[in-house]
């Protein structure tokens, strides 16, 4: 049988009938047909075939087996990590971080050159200062405000 060939009706047959009536799993109802596993899937989804032995039980058995102790441990993990305190303050505003430096005069992209500042102040604006150290891609200030952790305020 070539999956390729088969009409759209053919192959919701063919994996109705492994499935259903001769209770393969997916896998091995791909074996038979010569498709990978995700092909048998998407049919069966689509169509709403289930097979006739679900790994492990049907759902309501699963439910049933599912120890008491666990019920509710993902809730409670939850509220201790959202009574830990955050472990930096929030970033300055965006505001302050793209202003140009006092007494700066940003440039244009078209007339921006290796070794000038490549912080971003503007719609198509560089700093454009000379760079802190060869190789660089910012200006001293703004290598700071980039690799800097926002300061902890004391309670």
């Amino acid at each position: 049988m070539i999956w390729a060939a088969l009409t759209p009706d053919e192959k919701d047959a063919a994996v109705r009938q492994l499935l259903e009536v001769d209770k393969l799993s997916f896998g091995q109802a791909a074996d038979r047909l010569g498709v990978s596993r995700n092909s048998v899937l998407s049919v069966a989804r689509r169509r709403g075939i289930a097979p006739a032995n679900p790994p492990g039980g049907t759902l309501a058995q699963l439910a049933a087996a599912r120890p008491e102790s666990r019920k509710g441990t993902k809730h409670q993990a939850l509220a201790v990590a959202q009574r830990q305190e955050p472990r930096q303050d929030p970033p300055p505003p965006v505001d302050d971080i793209w202003r140009p430096l006092p007494g700066t005069v940003p440039i244009l992209l078209e007339y921006h050159r290796e070794g000038q500042c490549r912080w971003v102040v503007g719609p198509m604006l560089y700093c454009g200062q000379p760079v802190g150290q060869p190789g660089a891609h910012y200006c001293d200030p703004h290598h700071a405000a980039g690799t800097r952790l926002p300061e902890r305020k004391e309670p």
